[in-house]
């Protein structure tokens, strides 16, 4: 379904750890965070890459969801317990904002299923377009969403259940990074459409996770505004951009980083006097010089 054959999961990698010339490590560098890649189970052999994380392969490449579960459910709580030991070591290091990114050739797809799953869609009102397919591959899109949904029966109601039904090892991840960032009192700052999905599925989890999670921008995918609007979250941006890559989220970072350093300037000014939000907001630009 996508416009990309699933080697180009392997050459991204490639792209984010050895050239390192993708959109990530660009964003990375523009949000002055730092970039961890790990191999939730691409379906190549990634042992040439350096500075992967592989440790916690799941397996290569899930199942096809048209013709049953994309994985069993012990894979899928071994995708949500890895992401959550994934930001308990983070959050042990010092860090408290979590960016989770995604890369992956079809996991829009999956995300639909989760979207439609879990915000009560139809698969036309869950399927985007990804990697800006043709009108010919989003009908078929579209069918394979349907079909999943129509062969798996996933519960709304169990969120493990909707991850191994019609779920990916990289979204049962980035769902347990945020329950292990909310449990260290971390926040994660949500990006693109499958990172929100995630989110849904750490929501169907443990609904209290929410209070921990932040909007950035509404993307390009058709359910992302559902998506974000379940999870009781409003985007500040509204960019049209696809990539899952943290994008959206790194500018929105960089502008509460740049927000905050200037509230951190009116306390020094002020002493410890508390800021009256009028002033607050007249110091700050009116548009960008």
């Amino acid at each position: 379904v996508s416009a990309y054959p699933p080697e180009t999961t392997v050459q991204m990698t490639a792209n984010y750890l050895i050239a390192q010339g993708a959109a990530a490590n660009a964003f990375a560098g523009f949000a002055k965070s730092d970039l961890l890649v790990v191999d939730m189970g691409i379906a190549a052999d990634t042992s040439a890459i350096p500075g992967l994380v592989r440790q916690y392969r799941i397996a290569p490449g899930t199942r096809d969801m048209t013709q049953g579960a994309a994985m069993t459910r012990a894979q899928a709580r071994a995708a949500v317990e890895t992401g959550i030991k994934l930001a308990d070591a983070i959050a042990a290091q010092g860090y408290n904002c979590f960016l989770p990114g995604e890369m992956g050739i079809s996991n829009t797809t999956a995300s639909a299923c989760i979207a439609a799953t879990l915000c009560g869609l139809t698969a036309e009102q869950a399927t985007g377009r990804g990697t800006n397919i043709s009108d010919e591959r989003l009908a078929k899109k579209i069918r394979v969403v349907k079909e999943a949904l129509l062969v798996n029966h996933p519960d709304p109601q169990d969120g493990l259940d909707v991850l191994a039904k019609v779920g990916g090892f990289e979204l049962g991840a980035i769902a347990g990074l945020m329950l292990g960032a909310a449990a260290s009192h971390a926040i994660t700052l949500l990006d693109a459409f499958n990172s929100s999905a995630a989110a849904l599925i750490a929501q169907a989890l443990a609904p209290a996770v929410t209070d921990y999670l932040l909007p950035s921008h509404q993307g390009g995918e058709r359910a992302h505004g559902a998506a974000l609007a379940k999870l009781g979250l409003t985007p500040h941006l509204f960019l049209d951009i696809k990539l899952g890559e943290a994008c959206g989220s790194s500018i929105t970072a960089r502008f509460r980083a740049l927000a905050l350093d200037e509230l951190d300037a009116l306390h020094a000014e002020n002493g410890d006097k508390d800021i009256d939000a009028d002033l607050f907001l007249e110091r700050m630009p009116a548009k960008a010089p």
